[in-house]
């Protein structure tokens, strides 16, 4: 039985009879060799969310984790302070517009308040001073290797239109003007995120992944207006993937190694004005996106359909999972529907896995996370994040040991 690092029983009991024998971690045993080709390397993340507010042993556990394997990932950690989650953490970054908390979110200051608003932005800076120095010590640590892949978080610039307020206190995405000014400053924001990660670790090469949970309900016209009294019109769709092309090419820019946009939990590819279902990859691609997260527990046997086509023209799928279950039944769950497909069992390494619960876009998504995930029948729930990384790891193993059968 297989014990990876930072692993727990319940972590034994989840990878049973996966991979090759592993050490733990020890104090004589965390040095990590540089990692090799980049093929290498497994295609396995955590899903980004955790506990607690002591980010520097966060940091820590997860690069001595993903060691040279995976893709060790920057956590988000609301419980820390306001702008922990992500809308906070994305309007700290607004280059020339000021945010504050209020109690129904995060809102843009008016332009005449500019000098006294922002405050709380402001605040949130500060943890993003405290991700760097973690991560410095994180990769710099003694017996590590500063290079590699690093996963980081941010709102996509739909669903971050969509849950930021105006000084009126709409959101932010019902007016063509205002998200106009918002996602401009927001790409030149990331965009300097990005660089400032790069001058502390020139080896290191940030993924981005964009959560976009609200993209769906954008383009369908579902987004309720703040009063929750009526609709506000669909998000149009060539603004949307405008949007995203232009926050992906800025990041690509500043030196991101890859974009990948994580799509909604349910319905995550398709959208409707009510005239039926329209495909959400044609938008994708006039954003240049190549690579897409979606939960293995939405895609039915049409969504399957549509990620083997996305596959063969190049796009590659990360797949998230919310609580690991046992490796054989994720194998199962994999391979069944990418076999009835006829597609290639020699492909499924390029097939990306993430474990682990969902990042808090909003402070009220921040405040649900409070609350225990409670793991679905039949599955084992693991005891901490770490567990997640480390059975991710261990089903990357199990599918790279399928695909040389």
């Amino acid at each position: 039985m297989t014990q990876r690092p930072g692993g727990s029983d319940t972590v034994d009991a989840l990878i049973d009879g996966a991979g090759d024998e592993r050490r733990p971690a020890t104090a004589e045993s965390t040095a990590e060799p540089a990692p090799g080709p980049e093929e290498e390397r497994l295609k396995a993340s955590g899903r980004g969310h955790w506990p607690g507010t002591d980010v520097l042993a966060a940091v820590h556990g997860i690069v001595a984790d993903a060691g040279s394997e995976a893709f060790p990932f920057l956590p988000v950690m609301p419980a820390r302070a306001p702008g922990g989650e992500l809308a906070g953490y994305a309007a700290a970054l607004l280059v020339e517009l000021h945010a504050d908390l209020r109690p129904h979110g995060w809102q843009i200051a008016r332009a005449a308040a500019a000098g006294t608003g922002g405050r709380d932005a402001r605040r949130a800076l500060s943890l993003h001073g405290q991700d760097r120095d973690a991560l410095a010590e994180a990769f710099h640590a003694p017996g590590r290797s500063p290079r590699g892949p690093l996963m980081i978080s941010l709102p996509g610039p739909v669903t971050l239109a969509a849950v930021l307020y105006g000084p009126g206190e709409e959101r932010m995405i019902a007016d063509a003007g205002a998200r106009r000014d918002l996602l401009d400053s927001y790409a030149e924001g990331a965009a300097a995120h990005v660089r400032s990660l790069r001058a502390l670790l020139p080896d290191v090469s940030p993924v981005v992944r964009l959560e976009e949970p609200e993209l769906v309900r954008a383009l369908s016209g579902r987004i309720r207006s703040a009063s929750g009294f009526k609709a506000i019109g669909p998000f149009p769709e060539h603004e949307a993937g405008q949007r995203l092309r232009q926050l992906r090419e800025a990041l690509l820019t500043a030196g991101a190694a890859e974009v990948t946009v994580q799509l909604p939990g349910r319905a995550p590819l398709h959208w409707d004005l009510g005239e039926g279902p329209r495909p959400l990859l044609p938008l994708l691609r006039q954003a240049g996106v190549t690579e897409i997260g979606a939960d293995l527990g939405a895609l039915g046997v049409r969504e399957w359909e549509i990620l083997a086509e996305a596959f063969e023209s190049g796009l590659r799928p990360w797949l998230n999972l919310p609580s690991a279950p046992s490796v054989k039944d994720a194998l199962e769950r994999i391979l069944a529907p990418w076999r009835r497909l006829g597609m290639p069992v020699k492909d499924v390494p390029e097939l990306g896995l993430q474990l682990g619960r969902a990042p808090a876009v909003t402070p009220a998504d921040a405040l649900a996370l409070t609350r225990p995930a409670q793991p679905a029948p039949g599955r084992l729930a693991p005891s901490d994040p770490r567990a997640d990384l480390n059975a991710a790891l261990s089903l990357a193993d199990a599918l790279r040991e399928e695909a040389r059968r």
